[in-house]
């Protein structure tokens, strides 16, 4: 028989390490929650679910998303490598953020976002930098 304080031990932290597993896949800084919205959109594309990806959007994307992301998404394969190149583009990357519009810089050009409530949202892909510097200079809001 196992005694009970060793019991105890034991299962306090197990569910310690269950915590720790679920709080993984959360993002952890405001930056990771910018970038998210880009990750799910891709992994909705990579999953051959149009909707899910077309939630992670706003602004002028939200009116092209369904005709775009069914594109993207009737080769699977194609759509895994979107995916694999958007977090790859992403991995390291901070989002810059002023007030309720954030960007990250991508080479020569942009991920941009807009907060939607408290979600993060994409409005923007590719856009071209002015400063590659800086990709705040030139981040409008959607009209």
């Amino acid at each position: 028989m196992i005694p009970v304080r060793t019991w105890l031990a034991g299962a306090a932290l197990s569910a310690i390490a269950l915590g720790f597993a679920a709080c993984g896949d959360e993002p952890k800084t405001e930056s990771d929650r910018v970038k998210q919205a880009a990750k799910d959109y891709a992994s909705g594309i990579a999953d051959g679910d149009v909707d899910e990806a077309c939630e992670h959007v706003a602004g002028d994307l939200t009116e092209t998303c369904q005709k775009d992301a069914a594109r993207l998404a009737t080769n699977l394969e194609d759509a895994k490598i979107f995916k694999d190149n958007t977090e790859e583009l992403l991995e390291g990357k901070q989002a810059r953020i002023r007030g309720n519009l954030a960007c990250v810089p991508a080479s020569s050009q942009s991920f941009d976002f807009q907060k939607v409530g408290d979600e993060w949202r994409l409005i923007a892909l590719g856009r071209s930098l002015e400063d590659p510097k800086d990709c705040l200079v030139g981040l409008e809001p959607p009209t």
